[in-house]
């Protein structure tokens, strides 16, 4: 064991946090292997090309996509699981529905289906989302949409701040760790973003508290719960918003991922998650300044949904820590900016997708059964199999940079207020906040684990692997009572999902079959920095391929139109 593992693992040991990942922890680390030394979770550099001011490439393309919003459709017409974005657009542009009476169905849909789901948090005032809903269909009226957004549905997460809702992030409203819990004065640039483009905000929904389990599940709430079957987990920690999803609530929701919490839950309810390039989604939350391993990013119920409010959530233009960031690194005078060329532009290349076997194969046989199954059989995918050393390691240095983070945003505060396993999880990331040497550890690890998923990268255009190494497990009764501290079983949870949150690639959930029980099964698939464009429409065309196996939750669910 190298002296930086060794770093890492001392302090942790004590607590009985470990990370076990089967077959996979074989080989040492070797810190000189790594060329990103001392790297902090930045997805990499563009070509300068593609950044030139004199040849605004990316721009020009994204005002391509932006004079078309209204009209550029990308998915199927006709009947699928989920009603998707722009089957409401078709259905208001024909006045074979409007946005009023869609809005007035989801507001009855929610209050009856949340009273066992327990996805969403808190509505907001009937009044102020019909309002909405009323301008909405007037601008239907008159021609003028704002957008391929406008009268759509959505939630957030509640860690995101919506105006007059105290942004709980899942704790209790007693709760006095961090700064005071107030309504937020303003919305986060990412809601009102959604806002402006006419998408209509229905409420908050609830999550696992601070976001760290990845179950999903808060003691709160005793909840939210999977659709598909009660007893079962949602995975997390954006589980309302997956849930509410899932139910066929709303077609899109937003929140943050730091270890897989917007793909975990797609996966386990079967819908799409994804977790942007790292920085291309700026927003205002606490985390956008405190931590290099979230992203922010849509759960929707289909591939097109998400890329369609990509479109709008990381088109933001105005000054952010990100652009600092991004500059101090690569003197970059600003971030590229968000396109969807390869939806406008579709290529007929073969794909070259990478399969590490082992980390695939570390999960149960009945996921692997379907994955071989369906990437194998899939066309148009050239398969190559690649490995990479140390990924328990990985993943343990990705948790620990992950708790250092919330050691600094809550270094202050009581911890009486929360659940028994967020006090042992917050004073466990305040004493490795407190390290420096675990912070250098963690930096040389992620320079060394760059420059080796950077040698994959160059050998393939994406890497697949099953998103969650099981269906969702049940909830054990304890849980109902308070959630334990588990992190052997929550392992299992964010065991294929570090790998973006450590280094900063784009990833993305989508189905790839049920299992024989009905329950969801989700492919995840990791593209390169910056091509989120390309991610987005590889998983479109899986979706296509897979979407006859797919199936909505039998009792809790709900039709748009």
């Amino acid at each position: 064991m190298s002296r930086l593992l060794a770093l890492l693992a001392l302090p942790l040991s004590v607590s009985g946090f470990g990370v076990e990942c089967d077959i996979l922890d074989n080989d040492k680390f070797n810190i000189k292997d790594g060329k990103y030394d001392y790297y902090d979770g930045l997805a990499l550099k563009v070509n300068s090309f593609f950044l030139s001011k004199g040849i605004s490439f990316l721009p020009r393309l994204d005002a391509i996509y932006k004079f078309g919003n209204v009209t550029r459709f990308f998915g199927p017409e006709g009947k699928r699981t989920y009603t998707s974005i722009e089957d409401l657009h078709r259905a208001y542009l024909s006045r074979a529905s409007d946005p009023v009476t869609v809005i007035k169905g989801v507001l009855q849909a929610a209050m009856k289906l949340n009273v066992d789901v327990h996805a969403i948090e808190k509505l907001l005032p009937s009044a102020e989302v019909l309002s909405m809903a009323e301008k909405s269909a007037a601008r239907f009226r008159e021609g003028k949409p704002l957008s391929m957004l406008d009268g759509v549905p959505f939630v957030v997460k509640n860690d995101v701040n919506v105006k007059g809702i105290s942004t709980l992030a899942g704790m209790s409203a007693t709760s006095k760790v961090g700064k005071a819990i107030k309504p937020a004065a303003e919305n986060d640039r990412v809601v009102a973003r959604l806002l402006d483009s006419g998408a209509i905000l229905i409420g908050v929904a609830a999550q696992s508290e601070l976001g760290l389990s990845p179950t999903g599940f808060s003691e709160w709430k005793k909840g939210p719960l999977n659709p598909h079957r009660l007893n079962r987990f949602t995975g997390g920690s954006t589980s309302g918003v997956a849930a509410a999803v899932s139910m066929g609530l709303v077609p899109f929701g937003v929140g943050t991922d730091g270890n897989g919490c917007n793909r975990i839950p797609a996966s386990l309810t079967g819908v799409v998650g994804m977790a942007p390039t790292y920085g291309r989604v700026r927003f205002d939350a606490p985390t956008a300044s405190a931590f290099k391993n979230v992203h922010y990013g849509p759960i929707a119920g289909n591939v097109e949904d998400v890329a369609h409010v990509m479109s709008v959530i990381a088109d933001g233009k105005e000054n952010h820590e990100y652009d600092t960031y991004y500059h101090m690194h690569y003197r970059q005078g600003f971030l590229p900016k968000m396109h969807l060329r390869a939806f406008t532009h579709p290529s007929n290349e073969v794909v070259k997708v990478g399969i590490f076997t082992k980390w695939a194969d570390s999960c149960s046989k009945d996921v692997i059964k379907v994955f071989y199954d369906t990437v194998h059989k899939y066309p148009g995918w050239k398969v190559d199999h690649f490995t990479v050393p140390q990924m328990a390691g990985q993943l343990k240095t990705q948790i620990i940079s992950l708790l250092g983070e919330y050691g600094n945003l809550l270094s202050e505060g009581s911890l009486s207020h929360l659940e028994y396993s967020s006090k042992i999880m917050v004073g466990l990331a305040r004493t490795v906040a407190g390290s420096k040497s675990k912070k250098k550890a963690v930096s040389s690890i992620r320079g060394w684990a760059m420059a080796k998923w950077e040698a994959v990268f160059k050998k393939v255009d994406f890497i697949v692997v099953p998103t969650v190494r099981e269906v969702a497990p049940k909830i054990p009764g304890k849980y109902f009572d308070h959630r334990p501290f588990d992190p052997a079983f929550e392992e299992m949870f964010v065991r294929s999902t570090w790998v973006t949150n450590l280094l900063g690639y784009p990833s993305i959930s989508v189905s790839m079959g049920m299992s024989k029980e009905g329950f969801p099964m989700g492919l995840q698939v990791i593209g390169k920095h910056w091509e989120d464009d390309k991610l987005m429409k590889v998983a479109s065309q899986f979706q296509q391929y897979t979407e006859p196996t797919r199936a909505k939750p039998t009792m809790y669910n709900h039709e748009l139109i």
